[in-house]
C-alpha cells in the first residue's frame, strides 16, 4: 500500500492538467469566425464529378458503414481544402478517393511542369484553384 502511494504521488508531480475552468483565468475568450468562400470553378467540376460517380450514388442509396462515409468525408473536405490534394492522392495511385476517379482531366495542363508531371502551382496558381486559399490569401 506504501509503494503504491509514493508511486501515486511521484507521479503526480510530473503530470500537469490544465483544465477549462483554470485556463479560463489566463487566456482570452475564445473567438470563432465562420467565413463561407465559393468553390472556384475546378472545385465545382470535382465536386460534381464526385457527386455524380458510381460509388457515391451506391452509398448515398445503400446503408453504406459508416467508416466509408467518413473517407467520403474527408475527401470532400480535401476538395474544399485545395484540390491539388485530390490530385496528389489519385497521382499517387491510391484508390481510397473513390469518387475521384478519372478525374486528373480537369486539372488544368498549365500547372504540370515539363513530361514528369509534377504540379509547379507557379504564378499564383495555388491560390487561384482553392476558394479557401482566395479568401485566406488576403490576410
Amino acid at each position: 500500500m506504501t509503494m503504491t502511494f509514493l508511486m501515486c504521488f511521484f507521479y503526480l508531480q510530473f503530470i500537469l492538467r490544465r483544465t477549462n475552468a483554470l485556463l479560463s483565468n489566463h487566456l482570452p475568450p475564445k473567438i470563432v469566425e465562420v467565413v463561407c468562400c465559393k468553390l472556384t470553378p475546378l472545385q465545382s467540376e470535382l465536386y460534381n464529378h464526385f457527386i455524380q460517380s458510381k460509388n457515391v450514388k451506391r452509398v448515398i442509396n445503400e446503408q453504406a458503414k459508416h467508416s466509408k462515409i467518413l473517407a467520403y468525408i474527408t475527401a470532400l473536405k480535401k476538395l474544399c481544402n485545395h484540390p491539388k490534394l485530390i490530385y496528389d492522392t489519385m497521382k499517387g495511385g491510391n484508390s481510397g478517393i473513390s469518387g475521384f476517379e478519372d478525374c486528373l482531366q480537369f486539372f488544368p495542363p498549365e500547372v504540370f511542369s515539363g513530361r514528369s508531371g509534377v504540379w509547379t502551382g507557379g504564378d499564383g496558381i495555388w491560390v487561384e484553384l482553392s476558394g479557401k486559399m482566395h479568401v485566406l490569401a488576403r490576410f
